[in-house]
């Protein structure tokens, strides 16, 4: 019996001590080139089209044709996408309102984020690039 209730309580304390782990920015640190955008529409870029996507740190940084049209803050973590899947989820400067809500996936040198729901009402976007350097 002090056995089963011992496991019981290293267990429960296990489970207690349990953190959420999200993944580190620096996963994404770099430069990384615009290759596809897909929303109404598919657009497919060359290598050299000045779409640029920087990570440095928890900071970001987009630049079109070398000048900056968005920047801030972003953190990794894990959300619900609209398959009610469990997901790798990227948010930009705080922005927590559901319809926001953007994921990504990293798969060697090469991102994608899906901003919005295409799947929930046809808004929303994919967007892939290519990483170009560290």
């Amino acid at each position: 019996m002090k056995k089963i209730l011992l496991l019981s309580l290293l267990f429960a304390g296990g489970v207690s001590c349990k953190k959420d782990k999200n993944t580190p920015p620096e996963v994404l640190e770099g430069t990384w080139e615009l290759r596809r955008h897909q929303s109404d529409v598919l657009l497919v870029s060359t290598s050299g089209n000045g779409e640029l996507f920087r990570f440095t740190g928890n900071s970001y940084e987009q630049r079109s044709q070398d000048r900056v049209t968005r920047s801030g803050t972003f953190r990794l973590t894990k959300g619900f996408n609209a398959n009610g899947a469990l997901d790798d989820r990227i948010i930009f400067d705080n922005q927590t309102d559901a319809n926001a809500t953007t994921f990504y996936q990293l798969t060697g040198d090469s991102l994608t984020i899906m901003y919005g729901s295409l799947s929930n009402n046809g808004s929303g976007a994919i967007v892939s690039y290519k990483k170009i350097s560290d």
